[in-house]
Order: structure tokens, then sequence, then C-alpha cells
């Protein structure tokens, strides 16, 4: 019994050793109110600390580099006051963050970077293959005003993996609004992307380089240039992460979002896509788009996927239902019960598949109220369609 005991209160022992082993020594909270002060405490973080930023207008272009916290416990950088975020105005990129891991980024604004306004990147320079960041978030950022023309990005994720990305809200950009280049395993959720007069403004969200497995969901996409979202793209070879594969973009799913004006979805040299439960509003290109914009042999046509359940309400403004290029496999596209409403021309869609269960001039009772859209039809067969019936993936 005695040998017992001990081994036991040894167990216990070992446990609270190891324990205590992998938690921080202690979790500091800094504040900083200036520039050079928020460079000087970046060097101190670790593992569970908090930088927390005077509200105020700082200089942008700060480098962030090699800063790591762990699984569960993040190093977290944000504002102090949230409903007074720090401004970070200016500079190539207003925020770099190269090679960091587990970090959380909260309650900042930024604005006119000429580059970039925020970039996570694993540090790969387009000279081997470094391993990804991991663990980032991205929660309850402004970006405003990037560019303004040309491939600039508010937000930009270069071999990212397992990243969250919400409840930010980013208007003018040249490129992209969030740009995913070579990412895995992550989430953009409840962002609201606004275009804006004088921003070229490419697409809302861009997912390609070899990217896969990521959800787009809950976001609201008003105006927000070309296209909505880009599954896929067309990347120079030596940006693929980790290398070049058979697609631009796989297993990307869009789900429960409302896209206003632009071209809503563009499938493009990617694969598995699911598009399902959106609601798509007076596209003034088309509602949806399949290309394969690199005719490299290595790439398959684009092809294999999902368009289920979303609501799609058109004027006199829309060139077509959908825009197929040349080299892609339409045929392999899969359409299921999704409503379709063209109320000023009665137009029925030409899709590349016989559509399973759709659902014709039926109105869906759109109605804007206080920068919100409702959907008020009642007609049963509107049932388990659009935004209203997707359930939120935590």
């Amino acid at each position: 019994m005695m040998n017992f005991l001990k081994t036991l209160r040894l167990l216990l022992f070992l446990i609270l050793f190891f324990h205590v082993l992998n938690q921080p020594v202690y979790a500091r909270v800094y504040e900083a109110e200036t520039g050079y002060k928020i460079r000087e405490v970046l060097s101190l973080l670790k593992p569970g600390d908090t930088l927390e930023i005077e509200p105020g207008t700082y200089k942008g272009g700060i480098l962030i580099h090699g800063l790591n916290g762990k699984k569960g416990l993040p190093v977290t950088i944000k504002g102090k006051d949230s409903s007074n975020p720090p401004i970070f105005i200016g500079g190539k990129t207003a925020l770099n963050f190269s090679q960091c891991n587990y970090i959380c980024l909260a309650d900042v604004i930024v604005r006119r970077a000429g580059n970039n306004g925020i970039h996570v990147h694993d540090g790969n320079t387009g000279k081997g293959n470094p391993p990804p960041s991991v663990g980032i978030v991205l929660k309850g950022i402004i970006v405003e005003d990037i560019g303004p023309v040309g491939n600039f990005d508010a937000i930009k994720m270069s071999g990212v993996n397992s990243f969250v990305i919400k409840q930010n809200k980013i208007s003018g950009w040249g490129g992209s609004g969030i740009d995913c280049v070579g990412c895995a395993n992550g989430k953009i959720s409840q962002c609201l992307f606004q275009g804006k007069r004088g921003f070229s403004q490419a697409n809302g969200v861009q997912i390609k380089g070899g990217s896969h497995n990521i959800l787009v969901e809950k976001c609201y996409f008003y105006h927000p240039g070309r296209r909505g979202i880009n599954l896929g793209g067309s990347t120079g070879f030596k940006w693929f992460r980790p290398g070049v594969t058979d697609y631009e973009a796989k297993k990307i799913e869009v789900a429960g979002n409302i896209f206003i004006g632009g071209t809503a979805i563009a499938f493009v040299t990617s694969q598995q896509g699911y598009v399902h439960h959106n609601a798509i509003l007076y596209p003034t290109g088309w509602v949806l788009r399949i290309l394969q914009e690199d005719m490299d042999p290595r790439f398959k046509p684009c092809g294999n996927s999902l368009f289920m359940k979303n609501i799609i309400v058109v004027n006199e403004k829309m060139k077509d239902f959908i825009n197929i290029g040349p080299g892609t496999f339409p045929q392999s596209f899969r359409f299921r019960a999704n409503v379709w409403y063209d109320p000023a021309l009665g137009r029925i869609p030409r899709l590349p598949f016989m559509e399973n269960a759709p659902v014709y001039q039926v109105n869906p009772g759109v109605k804007f109220e206080k920068g919100k859209v409702f959907f008020l039809g009642n007609d049963p067969r509107l049932a388990g369609k659009g935004p209203n019936w997707y359930k939120h993936k935590k």
C-alpha cells in the first residue's frame, strides 16, 4: 500500500511539473503610446503576452519578424480601446508580419499604405520554401484606402496555415481585399468588403497559389470590384506554397455570404469548390465564371465543383448568368436547388449541366434597411435556401 501511495504521489508530481513547465513563467501586459515604444515592446513579447496600443496616430511601415507565441498562448497585439483604435497610416506595408506564429492582431485601423495594408507571410522571397506561419488571428480590424490602383492588397496572407480573419471592415483597395497565396486550413468570417470610387479593386477575396481547405462565410461584399471571390487565380510558379500543384485552389467553401454588384464568384483553375447558401444580388457582370487562366499542362481543367441553394436576383445590368472560358471542364460542375429570379426579363440560366430541383421566378422578397439585407419571401420553395439558412461554423 505504501509503495502504491509513493507511486501515486510521484505520478501527480510529474503531471504538475510538466504542466508548469509548459506554461509561461508569467504573462505580461505592455502598453505603448509611440512608434518607438511599439518597436521596443515587440522585442520583449513572449508567449501569452499582450501589447496594448494607446489611441492615436502612428506611422506605418512596421516590420514584425520572428515573433512567436504558442498554441493556446498567442502573443496579442491590440488597440487598448476598441471604441477608439490606434491608426497606422502610410508606409509601403503598414504592418508586416514575417515568419511569425500564434499571433492575434485586433482592434486597429490601417490607412493609406502604398503596397499592402497588412501582410502576414512565411518570409518566402521566391527562393526556397520555408515552413508556413501558423496560428494567425486578425480580428476587428479596419483597413482603408490601400493602393489605390494596381496589385496592392488590404490584407495579404502568403504561406499561412491555420488562420482566422473575422469581423474586419475593408474599404478601398487596389488588388484584393484579402489575398491568400499558398495558404491552408483557414477561415474568413463576418467581414465587410466595400468598394470605393478611384480604387481598381480586382476582387474582394482571392485564394490562389496552391491554397486549400479555406472557408469564406457570412461576409458582405458591396460592389467589391470586378469579382467578389476569386476561387483560384494566376500565380507565378515561384510563389506557390509549398510547390506547384495541379490546381490554384482546392476545397474552398463559400457559404452564407451576400454579394451586391460585380461578378460574385469566379472559379479559376480550381478544384472541388463548394458555393452554397449565398445571396447574389444585382450582379453587373456575371453570377459566376468558370475559367482557366493558366494553360500549363500541370494544371487540371477547372472543374468538379458544387453550386447549390443560393439565391440569385438579377436585373438588366447583368451580362449573363454564367461565363465559361476555354480549357475548363464545365460539365463536371453540379447545380442544385438554386433560386433564380429575374423580375424584369424573366431569363433562365443556361447551365453546362442540368440543375437538380431549381426554383425559377419566385420572389425572395429582398429588402434593404439600415445597411442590412433581409429576405422576406414566404413561398415554401424558398425554404432552406440563401444566407438565412446557413449555419455558422464555429
